[in-house]
């Protein structure tokens, strides 16, 4: 546990860096710059290599080092990310015009649910780690990381086209396109099912 900590208290720094990498990636799918979004992980992995191999090789470094390495990763991502927005050709370009807390109540009501799963996601496992060890030792721990593992892979498919059609969905909600709507539902079951 005390690494664990020292680790997390390095990763915590790159939150900020996670949240925004994963909000502009979709609008990156979004814009077809599919590219872009490879370029960012690329940088993560190049950035989390080089960082973790200079604090074990010549800072002599602990976890903590590991995570502020990973944290680094992360924010190279989001630089990486933030370019691919500058282009003239964007649709989607940034704005300080239109920041403000005028907003802030509507993003808080519809940011909470899916906040309030994210932060059941985290505990529920917790959870359920300590009973089954309470209960069945660390035999039936292992069973469990199996059949949570194989769980993981299966619905892989399912999940990452819901995160798509729900994105495509309100998009086409709030254009108040109707047909696009029913031919998105219609093309996400197919590739569920199919796949």
């Amino acid at each position: 546990m005390p690494e664990v900590e020292k680790y997390v208290s390095g990763l915590v720094i790159g939150i900020p860096a996670i949240v925004l990498g994963n909000v502009l990636t979709v609008f990156l799918q979004l814009e077809g710059k599919l590219a872009h979004a490879n370029i960012a992980v690329f940088a993560t992995v190049i950035v989390n290599l080089c960082g973790d191999s200079f604090n074990i090789f010549f800072l002599k470094g602990n976890m903590l080092g590991m995570g502020i390495a990973t944290s680094l990763s992360y924010y190279a991502a989001l630089v990486v990310l933030l370019v691919s927005f500058m282009d003239k050709d964007s649709m989607f370009r940034f704005s300080l015009k239109e920041i403000g807390w005028k907003y802030a109540k509507a993003l808080i009501e519809k940011g909470m649910p899916k906040a309030t799963r994210r932060v059941c996601n985290i505990i529920r496992p917790i959870a359920i780690n300590y009973m089954i060890i309470m209960i069945g030792g660390v035999i039936a721990m292992s069973a469990y990381s199996v059949q949570k593992s194989s769980g993981d892979f299966l619905e892989l498919l399912g999940t990452c086209n819901g995160d798509v059609i729900v994105l495509l969905c309100g998009i086409f909600w709030g254009e108040e396109n109707e047909q696009a709507l029913k031919d998105t539902m219609r093309i996400g079951y197919k590739v569920v099912f199919i796949g």
